[in-house]
């Protein structure tokens, strides 16, 4: 794509049209520059059974737990205060 806006700016109006649609087509049809790609390797892709393991761990550990707890205080601070 910067082939593309690169070579619009450089044409000047009064040029061979013609020489400016072939330059054009020849870079917008895949003689250009190559791209990368970039790509993950997964390696469990069960995503539901981590998940499961996640939340299991998130309730043994007692972390629910603190969760319940700061949303109780935080909806008791917030009647409080009034807003």
């Amino acid at each position: 794509m910067t082939q593309f806006i690169n070579i619009m700016e450089l044409t000047p109006v009064a040029s061979n049209h013609t020489e400016l649609k072939t330059e054009l087509r020849h870079n917008l049809l895949g003689k250009s520059q190559p791209q990368m790609i970039i790509a993950q390797q997964v390696n469990d892709p069960d995503v539901m059974g981590q998940m499961g393991t996640y939340l299991k761990n998130f309730v043994e550990t007692g972390q629910v737990w603190a969760l319940l707890v700061g949303l109780v205080l935080g909806f008791v601070f917030r009647g409080i205060i009034g807003r």
